[in-house]
């Protein structure tokens, strides 16, 4: 959540033209990537998928509980729209994005997040609790594979597009 709440504040100070809250919310952030990068092993490997694998879930969990108890995905999307926009935004501002470029991509990626992860969340809110545990598993993580694969190509070709836009 901290990457997320520093994305927000350089997200808002960009946009209220605060320049000097902004600089503080990219040091911080910087801080924080740096952190994550020292304690993750092999952080552009295995280890690095693994990690980040389980700091979504994690991130994600009020999102999903919500979801789960109101048998809807909505609330689940709603988060994984936030945190991934707002984890975003900074890597196309560091890059030498503008704020309007910046908004785009992080929206972009958060969209198509939503996009590729309404099908495993439907299914969740919908199957949970009502089949096998091994006939729930295999009909979640295959809708939620395939999501991820579709989502990484297609967020690629944004970030492409946004650092290249002419």
């Amino acid at each position: 959540f901290i990457k997320a709440d520093h994305g927000l504040t350089w997200v808002a100070a960009d946009l209220l033209g605060l320049d000097g809250v902004a600089a503080n919310a990219k040091r911080l952030s910087d801080q924080s990537d740096a952190r994550v990068f020292l304690s993750v092993p092999q952080p552009d490997g295995l280890g690095g998928m693994v990690y980040n694998g389980v700091q979504s879930t994690v991130q994600q969990l009020p999102g999903i509980g919500a979801s789960i108890a109101t048998g809807n995905p909505v609330p689940a999307l709603a988060s994984i729209f936030g945190i991934t926009a707002a984890g975003s935004y900074g890597k196309y501002r560091d890059r030498g994005g503008s704020v309007g470029q910046a908004l785009l991509g992080s929206g972009l990626e958060g969209g198509l997040e939503v996009a590729t992860e309404y099908l495993p969340m439907r299914f969740l809110t919908d199957k949970i609790g009502k089949m096998g545990a091994g006939e729930f598993a295999k009909g979640f993580f295959g809708k939620e594979l395939v999501g991820e694969e579709v989502n990484t190509i297609l967020s690629h070709a944004v970030d492409t597009a946004i650092a290249n836009p002419d």
